[in-house]
């Protein structure tokens, strides 16, 4: 199967964000997430320069993207965004380009 990965630059995400992700655990790709879980609510990994975010159906339901606003509205957007692409991942990547469809952060 082919899938379509939303690549795009940390800039889109705020510091505050950034040192959440961070701060967070990354749930393990091969469990399932418990929708009470008090972490982000949707499976994320981090890397070297960056995040990648994994997106599923549930993040297509409203009480998804209301967790994640609640948290972090940029990372919302994104997400909205990827989801209108028909994107099933994130990779949020220091060197990657920046799109003037969303807002970027200076951090």
């Amino acid at each position: 199967m082919i899938e379509n990965i939303l690549v795009l630059s940390t800039a889109h995400i705020t510091l505050q964000s950034d040192k959440l992700l961070t701060a967070l655990k990354p749930v393990d790709v091969s469990q399932e997430l418990d929708p009470d879980d008090d972490r982000m609510a949707f499976r994320f990994i981090a890397h070297h320069y960056g995040y990648i975010i994994f997106l599923s159906d549930y993040a297509k339901e409203e009480e998804f993207m209301q967790k994640v606003s609640d948290r972090a509205q940029d990372l919302a957007m994104i997400i909205d965004y990827a989801i209108k692409k028909n994107c099933t991942m994130i990779n949020l990547d220091r060197d990657a380009d920046t799109t003037f469809d969303l807002p970027t952060y200076k951090w």
